[in-house]
């Protein structure tokens, strides 16, 4: 089977990616309040990959928990369409907000093209960054454990609890009833 955009999905991403955006503030500022003053690149990397891995994870376990004949494949596709479609649009707001900067879109959907991987800061020289695979691991993670919870409860899951769509059956018609009337 073909992969499929799942719409339903790519809401619960766009919330997810909202509530990383805004979660990462008070993990932010915890440190500060503690006394140890501001979070280091390492840690901020880390901190933000883990936050993005149980926020992907519950939207992936909640999808799959609402349908689950949901397929890995299809949410993967969702997401990486979005992401491009999100850098896409952040380039135009650039490329609105400077009209100068024309590389501004491609400057956004190299790195999301490429999972993060290729991050220029021109286009030469290119250089590499740190993959943003975390959504992909959450996503991943969530799926797999609602799925086994699932199996575990005894319920269907994949194929098995795909719905079946049994048409009615249609009455068959004599050729007296399809002959106009005179």
């Amino acid at each position: 089977m073909r992969p499929h955009i799942d719409l339903d999905a790519a809401g619960w991403f766009v919330i997810a990616f909202i509530a990383t955006a805004f979660g990462i503030l008070p993990v932010l500022a915890l440190p500060m309040a503690l006394g140890f003053g501001r979070m280091g690149d390492v840690a901020f990397l880390v901190a933000q990959g883990l936050l993005s891995v149980v926020v992907y994870a519950a939207a992936a376990a909640l999808l799959v928990r609402a349908r689950p004949w949901r397929r890995l494949l299809d949410l993967i596709v969702t997401l990486y369409l979005l992401s491009l479609l999100g850098a896409l649009l952040m380039g135009l707001v650039q490329f609105v907000a400077n009209p100068v900067a024309v590389l501004a879109i491609v400057k956004q959907l190299i790195p999301a093209a490429t999972f993060g991987l290729v991050q220029p800061d021109s286009l030469a020289p290119l250089k590499l960054g740190f993959p943003d695979a975390a959504q992909y691991v959450g996503l991943a993670l969530g799926f797999g454990v609602e799925r086994w919870l699932l199996r575990r409860a005894g319920k269907p899951v994949g194929l098995e609890a795909r719905p079946v769509i049994d048409p009615w059956p249609l009455r068959k018609s004599t050729p007296s009833e399809t002959s106009a009337p005179s």
